[in-house]
């Protein structure tokens, strides 16, 4: 494949997609597009993944895969971003980072984020304003059919 030809995604569009269903990581600057196929069977697990999605995974993939398996995972590649040499790929939160998780082509929230972002700690022992702790969403009502650019966006 000439991945050169692979079109420039923005941030944006990466963002839009996750929201629309897409399990989509960043690797050594190219957007994969992951199949539920692959999230199923994925050796090290599902969740190994999903914690990626919006992230920039060059340097976890790399780490915890040989090199037959880099090559294979090019295979995966659907586009490419354009990263800043100094700043690199400005991450989003991942869905399941949320409580998020998709099953059967929908949204389920599966926990409730509570975020420190408060001068006062939500939860005493969480003291960064990046921690999020999830809670059993028992008794919580969603009114959002899944989760939400807001949701996706890390705080500044």
């Amino acid at each position: 494949m000439n991945y050169g030809s692979l079109r420039t995604w923005t941030r944006d569009e990466v963002a839009q997609r996750i929201l629309a269903g897409d399990t989509l990581v960043i690797y050594d600057g190219f957007v994969l597009r992951i199949t539920q196929n692959w999230l199923a069977s994925h050796p090290g697990g599902a969740l190994a993944i999903l914690h990626f999605v919006g992230r920039d995974a060059t340097d976890e993939i790399n780490a915890y895969h040989a090199e037959p398996t880099l090559k294979r995972v090019m295979g995966f590649a659907v586009g490419r971003i354009d990263v800043d040499e100094k700043v690199g790929w400005d991450p989003l939160i991942p869905p399941v980072q949320q409580g998020w998780l998709r099953q059967d082509g929908k949204w389920h929230r599966e926990a409730t984020a509570v975020r420190n972002d408060t001068s006062a700690p939500a939860v005493p022992h969480m003291k960064a304003s990046s921690e999020i702790l999830l809670v059993s969403k028992e008794g919580a009502k969603d009114s959002v059919a899944g989760p939400t650019i807001q949701c996706i966006t890390p705080p500044p």
